[in-house]
């Protein structure tokens, strides 16, 4: 669910409420899990769904950035740049195991289903490249430790969306996770 809409003169009310179990029947009936997506200035929405017994994972943010696409180095071990053509092979078998796991985590499927889930949600970065770009980050052997895919948000042009962050934590875990708490 992207969108809750209330007119402010009608907050407390119960309508968000209503709204809500509305689409939470309709998943039901699809028999589908519902995700909850909500911007984090949107505090209506988020007291609602709190209340609503949902759990709060994570909050999206967003920053407004300067395009650079050289290597750029990350501490003292690590370089990220745009993700080359001969490495979308290892990057697109990281991000499946990883997508595997969510697939996984909100319903039992086989093998099968699962890649052809993956392989529709890798159609967006195919239908409409020019709006989307992978980066890696690597060693300074090389060695692709991490990447991350983000492109247009589909819902506004204006806003671009992160739509998949993998981390192949390997012999470098130690060093990845102290960049990560320093960030």
């Amino acid at each position: 669910m992207y969108d809750i809409v209330v007119d402010p003169k009608f907050y407390g009310n119960g309508i968000g409420r209503l709204l809500l179990e509305r689409a939470e029947e309709f998943s039901s009936e699809l028999q589908l899990n519902l995700g909850l997506f909500v911007h984090a200035d949107n505090s209506p929405a988020i007291t609602l769904y709190k209340k609503s017994g949902y759990s709060i994972k994570q909050i999206p943010v967003s920053k407004v950035f300067k395009v650079n696409s050289q290597e750029v180095p990350i501490g003292d071990d690590f370089i990220a740049r745009e993700m080359q053509d001969d490495e979308y092979d290892t990057v697109v078998k990281a991000e499946f195991d990883q997508f595997k796991k969510k697939v996984a985590f909100s319903a039992a499927v086989e093998t099968d289903v699962e890649k052809k889930l993956h392989q529709e949600h890798l159609r967006k970065y195919f239908n409409d490249e020019e709006k989307h770009q992978r980066f890696v980050a690597l060693t300074k052997n090389d060695e692709i430790v991490g990447s991350v895919w983000v492109g247009s948000s589909g819902f506004n042009k204006l806003i671009a969306k992160i739509h998949e962050v993998t981390i192949n934590l390997g012999d470098q875990s130690d060093k990845i996770c102290n960049i990560l708490v320093k960030i």
